[in-house]
């Protein structure tokens, strides 16, 4: 009997370069699973399609379910209300170990519209969530298979004597994430713009990299199109370059409002490369950017402190060159080693 059954969204006939997190995290927990246990213990349904794949997952789950002890469950949004009612009815009969790893921040305002899922997630082993707010909600709604796993990724990090300042004309900005109205792109790119227009040089400029959203591409065009030189777009690049990219950069700015937020891996990129963080105060981002530590917050939907906030890293440079290598050091606690280590303590118990 095998160990491991790991069912989510991968998409392995895709090209690598992706900004999707459930993608990227699914993937990223295989590559661990097979770490630590040898690869022929483990099997994956890749549930790409979505409900075009419905027959085919159905059929996968069948055959596998019952020659593996552990099943691990990755579902998004939409399939939640498919992937685990699905597992839990075949596991009448199976008596398997099921866990659902939750990606992103969005499984307590799920279950409050969807009560029928509940009783469900309730016959997990467990649930495994990114943040503390997740879990307290969750728990007061009485579920008691739920802990904290948070988000992780295992990167080459920046060593701490190549945290160089970076304090030269033009300071150099990026965002880094799915690229979409809601992650904040317009109110970066408007706040960069407030101050360029101000000074008499150019203070700012903006890269913008990450998978342009399908339902924004056209958007997108027309805002590029309208913008200054100093604001680009630099196109999608792999998990695994992400702190080489990131390590030349003054800041990473992060003034998301987008409502299915967790714990964003983009932050966790930022502080392996020592790069500080310009974040929206939004869900979950409390959590991870710490005031003085690896960066700033300034209130959700707010331009104008976005705008203030900018001001006062340029006109404090050197102050914020120093989070350089407190953000790096925060990045140890988001290593595998460290995250992943409740799932395995699960994994490896008889």
């Amino acid at each position: 009997m095998k160990k491991i059954l790991l069912c989510g969204h991968l998409d392995l006939k895709a090209n690598k370069e992706t900004t999707s997190g459930q993608i990227i995290k699914t993937r990223i927990i295989k590559d661990e699973l097979a770490n630590e246990f040898s690869s022929n213990q483990i099997s994956t349904i890749d549930t790409h399609g979505g409900h075009f794949s419905i027959f085919r997952i159905v059929f996968q789950s069948f055959v596998l379910l019952p020659f593996h002890r552990d099943i691990i469950l990755m579902p998004a949004y939409k399939g939640i209300t498919v992937l685990v009612p699905l597992f839990v009815i075949m596991n009448l009969i199976c008596r398997k170990r099921i866990h659902i790893v939750a990606i992103g921040g969005w499984l307590d305002s799920f279950v409050k519209r969807h009560t029928l899922v509940c009783f469900f997630l309730r016959k997990a082993k467990c649930i495994y969530v990114e943040t503390n707010r997740l879990k307290d909600h969750l728990d007061q709604m009485h579920f008691k298979n739920v802990v904290i796993m948070k988000n992780f990724k295992r990167l080459p990090t920046v060593p701490y004597n190549e945290t160089s300042k970076k304090d030269d004309y033009p300071l150099k900005l990026c965002t880094f994430s799915r690229v979409m109205k809601e992650k904040g792109i317009e109110d970066a790119i408007h706040a960069v713009r407030r101050i360029n227009d101000k000074s008499d040089k150019t203070i700012y400029s903006l890269d913008i990299y990450g998978e342009i959203d399908k339902k924004y591409k056209e958007r997108f065009r027309t805002v590029l199109e309208k913008s200054p030189e100093y604001i680009s777009y630099k196109g999608i690049v792999h998990y695994d370059q992400s702190v080489q990219t990131l390590k030349e950069y003054f800041a990473l700015l992060f003034p998301t409002y987008y409502s299915g937020e967790g714990m964003p891996g983009t932050l966790i990129d930022a502080m392996a490369a020592g790069v500080p963080v310009v974040s929206s105060d939004w869900k979950d981002n409390a959590e991870i950017i710490k005031n003085d530590v690896n960066g700033i917050l300034f209130p959700a939907h707010d331009t104008e402190a976005l705008v203030r906030t900018l001001v006062i890293i340029q006109n404090k440079k050197e102050e914020w060159n120093k989070l350089r290598e407190t953000a790096r050091k925060e990045y140890e606690k988001y290593t595998p080693e460290t995250a992943l280590s409740v799932l395995l303590s699960y994994l490896k118990a008889s």
